[in-house]
């Protein structure tokens, strides 16, 4: 993975996957927010993780055309740079607490941890209604089932609450 910085506490992140005997790239692209990754991993109980990003997914799905793959050859670097490139400035006007959670317009809400960071990016905007909300959706999706996964989610929860 790579980071470019784009502002204190921001940055864009770069997954081409493992390059080496493969013939195909399928880059993945998002957004890294610092202070929601360190939030996130403290009501979490876990080491804060330089490599994970916010948001992100496959360039194809940023640039709203669906899963993304090049085969080399016949694709070129230029093409798929360019598509990161592009893939990258769409992701762009995103890059705010205020603006993050547009970003999962692009990228969709499939990621298991998108719930977490969305609730946790409402505690930090201090938006509190809209927070509440999250969690009651949320708690309708994770705990289908009382189980770990239901636990460690009702946890976080617990932990937030406290702050």
């Amino acid at each position: 993975m790579h980071h470019l910085a784009l502002s204190p506490g921001f940055s864009f992140w770069v997954d081409t996957g493992p390059l080496s005997k493969r013939s195909d790239i399928a880059p993945f692209v998002g957004l890294r927010c610092d202070a929601l990754e360190r939030l996130v991993s403290q009501l979490m109980e876990l080491q804060d993780d330089q490599w994970l990003g916010t948001i992100g997914g496959n360039v194809g799905y940023v640039l709203g055309k669906g899963y993304l793959a090049w085969q080399q050859p016949p694709a070129t670097a230029e093409e798929v740079l360019l598509a990161i490139e592009n893939a990258l400035e769409r992701l762009r006007p995103n890059a705010s607490l205020e603006s993050l959670e547009s970003a999962w317009d692009l990228v969709g809400r499939g990621d298991p941890g998108h719930w977490y960071r969305a609730i946790a990016l409402q505690h930090l905007l201090g938006h509190g209604r809209e927070r509440e909300a999250l969690i009651v959706a949320a708690d309708r999706e994770i705990c289908v089932s009382q189980d770990a996964v239901c636990d460690e989610y009702r946890g976080f929860i617990r932990r937030l609450r406290a702050l």
